[in-house]
């Protein structure tokens, strides 16, 4: 979490990271694929209303000044050029914030969304097995835009004695049949440089 944060600060959003919002909602139940997904798809969703919401408030007369208008509609056409989106975002979140009306306060409370997010999903060594697997499974399937972090930290030594007992998959493989995944494998102790190139290669493959 700390390298992902490092790396795509206010543009990181995982999907099954448990907060606050997700009271009632047990940590087995968080990591599971399925739960992380469907959180995704729920936050690709709210975006889209977000930006409806932003393409009628660039035209309104709510505001106390027009400053906020003007760069809701510079922001509102660089959507879809994630650069320049996330150029943009933090000169909105500035102006909305000095504008002091109803709808500026209203359209900051969901302020993240004007960034073109990082989509994460974090996992460990148990989604190469049977039941975790058959998740990662539908999420490479689904053909949806979301990156993988699957952490393994099982010593190599043990994994002889406990692949005998119940076989571990080999994701980035089988991701890599599918021909439309970006996979890398890395060890964080051995080039922490290429850990970050991966993590950013990963983010800019569409």
């Amino acid at each position: 979490m700390k390298i992902l944060n490092q790396v795509f600060g206010e543009r990181l959003f995982v999907a099954n990271r448990l907060e606050a919002a997700n009271a009632g909602i047990s940590a087995t139940l968080a990591v599971n694929p399925e739960y992380g997904f469907g959180s995704l798809l729920a936050r690709i969703d709210r975006r889209k209303r977000f930006l409806e919401e932003v393409q009628r408030a660039s035209v309104s007369n709510e505001f106390v000044t027009e400053t906020p208008k003007a760069w809701l509609s510079k922001w509102t056409v660089s959507i879809g050029n994630r650069m320049q989106e996330n150029l943009l975002a933090p000169e909105v979140v500035s102006r909305l914030s000095n504008d002091g009306s109803k709808l500026a306060s209203d359209l900051l409370i969901s302020k993240s969304l004007f960034f073109n997010e990082s989509k994460w999903l974090i996992g460990s060594d148990a989604w190469a097995y049977d039941l975790g697997n058959s998740g990662v499974h539908h999420v490479i399937a689904s053909g949806a835009n979301v990156n993988m972090l699957i952490i393994d930290s099982q010593p190599w030594s043990e994994q002889a004695a406990a692949d005998s007992v119940r076989r571990k998959k080999d994701i980035g493989l089988y991701a890599m049949n599918f021909g439309n995944a970006y996979v890398a494998s890395t060890a964080v102790y051995g080039s922490y440089t290429q850990v970050l190139e991966a993590m950013i290669e990963a983010d800019n493959f569409e």
